[in-house]
């Protein structure tokens, strides 16, 4: 008996508050749900890339629209006309 009450003083403390115990518990708790939620922004991320991708494959217009917009690419004959700002003084 003595013994049995001796090891709950000592030893379940230890275990709960520890190094291996109850913060540790927490902590991963804490590392799962960001894990988480890291996990489901990556998931959407890669959803709007998937569309992209077969929004590119499958859409002509969409692709004209990202080959100008992204690569700076124009038609035989067009002009291009950069317009840059002058800074005030």
């Amino acid at each position: 008996m003595v013994l049995g009450l001796a090891w709950a003083i000592g030893y379940l403390p230890l275990q709960l508050f520890g190094e291996q115990g109850l913060a540790q518990y927490r902590r991963l708790q804490r590392e799962r749900t960001e894990l988480r939620a890291r996990n489901e922004r990556l998931a959407d991320q890669i959803r709007r890339m998937k569309l992209e991708v077969s929004r590119l494959r499958e859409d002509d217009a969409y692709l004209e629209k990202a080959a100008r917009e992204d690569l700076g690419m124009v038609r035989p004959g067009e002009l291009v006309f950069v317009i840059e700002e002058r800074k005030r003084k």
